[in-house]
């Protein structure tokens, strides 16, 4: 059976696309650092491609706590202060979360801010596309 295979991006697309995550990157890494020094509890910080953009996911234990919409609360005063990114792209989530746990199990980062790219991994059975990873407890 013939399987077509992914098409590769072209150079400009590559270009375009590293340009949109050094951007996107820089305001994400400011943010975690910023949510850091507020005292909320950043388990995993991550851009993800969701429904065909890309959304930085935010697990933090005060999802758990006192629920989604304090924590979009939260973070309204420290995007507000963002180039690159709304408040729109922003998906919160507890430490939980079935996504969080699969990519926990393939990598952890301790509580640095990085930036790592993974792609095409499978854990459990489960298929992680495109996700670059800032932090990852």
């Amino acid at each position: 059976m013939y399987v077509p295979r992914k098409r590769r991006p072209s150079l400009v697309e590559a270009a375009l696309v590293n340009l949109f995550f050094f951007e996107k990157e820089q305001d994400a890494k400011a943010l975690i650092e910023a949510l850091d020094t507020a005292g909320l509890d950043v388990r995993a910080a991550f851009w993800n491609l969701d429904g065909g953009r890309w959304k930085l996911w935010l697990a933090l234990s005060e999802v758990r706590e006192h629920g989604p919409k304090w924590v979009y609360a939260k973070l309204a005063s420290h995007v507000q202060h963002l180039r690159n990114i709304d408040l729109s792209e922003i998906t919160v989530v507890e430490p939980e979360h079935s996504f969080v746990q699969l990519l926990r199990k393939l990598i952890q980062t301790g509580p640095t801010i990085t930036a790592i790219q993974l792609s095409d991994n499978t854990v459990n059975g489960h298929l992680i596309e495109d996700v670059l990873v800032h932090r990852v407890l």
